[in-house]
């Protein structure tokens, strides 16, 4: 394979703002999920996930800030379990590629029991 033929960028992860933008948080309420703009998507695509690895809910149409402002989508899913622990994940997409997410040891959240 020609080193030409290759069309290959590395790119960095999308900024997790909360919840479990440091570590395991417990939350009192269902979350609103934020994170930071791409700045060169078209869309992007959210997936809460179980503890099992389970999709609990995904938005896949959650449009593009303007102003390369930071991004919120509060849960619109089924009942979350208290002291289950739950992940969100953002993609940004462009043209159909998903081009960045979030990285894999953020967004991770429980809610209290």
């Amino acid at each position: 394979v020609s080193v030409a033929a290759v069309n290959f960028k590395v790119t960095g992860s999308l900024a997790v703002r909360g919840p479990g933008a440091e570590g395991p948080e417990v939350l009192t309420a269902a979350p609103t999920f934020r994170w930071a703009d791409d700045s060169s998507e078209d869309h992007y695509e959210l997936r809460v996930f179980d503890a099992l690895g389970n999709v609990v809910w995904e938005k896949l149409d959650v449009a593009s800030p303007s102003g390369n402002r930071d991004l919120e989508v509060a849960y619109g899913g089924p009942a979350l379990t208290p002291g289950m622990v739950y992940q969100f994940r953002a993609v940004s997409i462009k043209d159909g590629t998903p081009i960045s997410r979030t990285e894999d040891l953020r967004g991770v959240f429980s809610l209290a029991e």
